[in-house]
């Protein structure tokens, strides 16, 4: 859904710098500003499309969920802490066959009011996964990724 009249609000200085959690980004807007469902899209993220946005909060709207974000779906052999996450190595299966993975790609947040003010997340207890493709879900961390998502972008043009 898309809104006729936006406003910028200027973040406190407070919360410039590299050492701020999302968390109290999320906490100072909420205090200012009223409304039953945020949506965070972040910066870092500049091929997320709108209609990934869209779709996401059109699902938190519809009631079914409490939240939506954006995630990329894998399926491939992953690890985590030493052990395979989805697979036995004794019984190796096909990719195809695999139980997928799937990782947030940190494009977007969006949430009900009442997820952040009870349970401080933005991630809620039923939440709709957005699936984005390799490209939206490229997200710039560092100074390789960016180096990445400009070879993307000369790319596609």
């Amino acid at each position: 859904p898309r809104h006729e009249r936006l406003i910028f609000r200027k973040r406190d200085k407070r919360l410039d710098g590299s050492l701020i959690r999302a968390q109290d980004t999320y906490s100072a807007f909420i205090g200012e500003v009223d409304a039953d469902i945020y949506l965070a899209a972040l910066t870092t993220a500049p091929f997320l499309s709108s209609a990934s946005i869209d779709h996401g909060v059109e699902q938190v709207l519809s009631g079914a969920y409490d939240s939506a974000f954006s995630a990329q779906k894998l399926q491939t052999f992953a690890w985590y802490k030493g052990e395979p996450l989805n697979y036995s190595p004794e019984r190796i299966p096909r990719t195809q066959d695999m139980e997928p993975v799937y990782i947030e790609t940190s494009g977007f947040f969006a949430f009900k009011r009442e997820l952040w003010t009870t349970h401080q997340r933005r991630i809620g207890f039923r939440p709709y996964l957005q699936l984005v493709d390799q490209v939206e879900a490229i997200d710039i961390d560092t100074k390789e990724d960016y180096e990445f998502a400009q070879r993307v972008m000369i790319a596609r043009r």
